[in-house]
């Protein structure tokens, strides 16, 4: 799974780079997000990151039902 979940994290981090590229936000906020297939975990940006310091490294692997 950490194979799959690697590249979900580099997914990520590529299409945060066009968020702010194509004027979607500003400053930190905002973000997308990628479920694992078949996990019940998704990928996501970590809150208060800037967009330029982001890395697939800094994607954050989340429990979809950590606020259950």
């Amino acid at each position: 799974m950490s194979g799959v979940i690697d590249k979900l994290r580099e997914e990520v981090c590529a299409l945060h780079a066009e968020l702010p590229r194509n004027g979607l936000v500003a400053w930190t906020s905002g973000n997308l997000s990628a479920r694992v297939p078949g996990e019940d975990l998704m990928v996501i940006k970590p809150s208060g990151l800037a967009y330029e310091e982001l890395t697939p490294e800094s994607m954050h692997r989340q429990a979809m039902n950590r606020w259950k």
